[in-house]
């Protein structure tokens, strides 16, 4: 379960923010809505909504989100290697020169975990992966402009790993294609990680979605019609309203 998701330098995101799940300050203890879970100490927000003006960014937190993943699930072994790494930065001002900042906080298994990475145009500067397997933080690795650190908590076969991963790779990347075990889980989140489309959106805000070729054909549809409002109650979008509606429903919003 998601705990915390901070990014910095992507797309009209410039400065860094932070989406958290975490519940606010509460009056009543009996309050039955935040989730209480093995492994974080704080009661989490079942659901949380982005909300704002048009083109304010909301979109792009997904789109963040989604570059995580794709990063983490692709940029071993799909990801040219002389191709750099395929960032978005913040296009105005000395920003777009300077590194993108990612990272998550969350829960797999009753383990917490945070794990992020910083990268430029050219390859990763820096990764890290701390875990709770207990109550107090282990440092699993650090990368750092191209120098690992290991602790005694990360089995396996670390070092050949870090051989095989490329700069413009990332060491989760490189290291579930290689078999390695204790990260297993947590690359399983990112892979399970999965958005709900709705027409009309920006097709930045679908690239997560799962199937490269679906997305490819929704940008091009997209590129094609006219933006629609979500609530528009014409034929083509009452089964996606429909959905959009049980998701709402499903969050107990």
């Amino acid at each position: 379960m998601l705990i915390e998701f901070r990014v910095e330098n992507h797309r009209s995101i410039r400065d860094e923010q932070a989406l958290t799940m975490r519940a606010g300050r509460q009056d009543d203890s009996a309050d039955p809505r935040p989730r209480r879970i093995q492994g974080c100490s704080d009661p989490l927000l079942p659901a949380v909504a982005l909300y704002g003006a048009n083109a304010s960014g909301k979109s792009n937190v997904l789109s963040a989100l989604g570059f995580m993943r794709n990063a983490v699930l692709q940029s071993h072994r799909a990801w040219p290697p002389d191709g750099g790494v395929p960032r978005d930065p913040f296009a105005w001002g000395e920003k777009a020169t300077q590194p993108s900042l990612f990272e998550v906080s969350l829960v797999v298994s009753g383990i917490r975990y945070q794990y992020g990475f910083v990268a430029d145009g050219e390859q990763f500067l820096e990764e890290w992966l701390f875990a709770w397997p207990g109550k107090r933080k282990q440092v699993w690795f650090v990368r750092e402009l191209g120098q690992y650190k290991f602790s005694q908590h990360l089995h396996g076969e670390n070092r050949l790993i870090e051989q095989m991963t490329r700069p413009n790779a990332l060491f989760l990347s490189a290291a579930v294609q290689l078999r390695h075990e204790q990260l297993a889980s947590l690359y399983s989140w990112f892979r399970n990680l999965n958005a709900v489309n709705v027409p009309g959106r920006r097709p930045s805000a679908l690239r997560f979605a799962g199937n490269p070729l679906l997305t490819r054909g929704i940008e091009a549809w997209l590129g094609q019609n006219p933006q629609q409002s979500l609530f528009e109650e014409d034929e083509a979008q009452s089964q996606s309203i429909e959905l959009f509606r049980d998701l709402l429903r499903a969050a107990d919003v």
